[in-house]
């Protein structure tokens, strides 16, 4: 936590053969400084992982479309295990990827009976296909099938829209 209370935000930069990879954690808002984040990376590619990222909230997503923009003036972008936070506003937000690629997502999954929480990672791939259904998951502690923990055509919708 930060001294406001507010979750910190990180953001782990990695080298690729091709490119950067950015991880970015925590809550995107007016604090996170996406702006600047453009100027600090170089390469052809730029490798986004979201699976961190809590929420979003109006200002992040203000500062993440023109991030996105300005990246993909120099380089492919490529947004990885986007969470469902992310997912919620590529459903809500006309063009919030932008002209990015997104390769994957992450689908949430609840336990019926201990209430676990976990997240699997889908690629485009497979998510994008006609009558595609969320993949099964299986319970760390009971061992039980855990339930998808949204309606999957709300869920997915912004794939049929790209």
């Amino acid at each position: 936590m930060s001294p406001h209370g507010r979750p910190r935000f990180e953001v782990r930069v990695s080298r690729r053969a091709d490119g950067v990879g950015l991880a970015l954690v925590g809550a995107l808002d007016e604090h996170s400084g996406l702006k600047e984040l453009p100027t600090k990376v170089d390469g052809k590619v730029v490798y986004i992982d979201l699976a961190e990222v809590e929420r979003i909230n109006s200002c992040g997503v203000r500062d993440w479309m023109q991030m996105i923009a300005d990246m993909s003036a120099n380089a492919r972008v490529v947004l990885t295990n986007c969470s469902p936070a992310i997912v919620a506003q590529l459903n809500f937000v006309h063009r919030f990827a932008g002209n990015a690629i997104i390769e994957s997502i992450l689908m949430p999954y609840v336990c019926p009976f201990c209430e676990s929480e976990k997240k699997i990672s889908v690629s485009a791939a497979q998510f994008s296909r006609p009558g595609f259904e969320p993949p099964d998951c299986q319970c760390t502690d009971c061992k039980v099938a855990m339930v998808f923990d949204d309606y999957p055509q709300s869920y997915l919708a912004f794939s049929s829209a790209r």
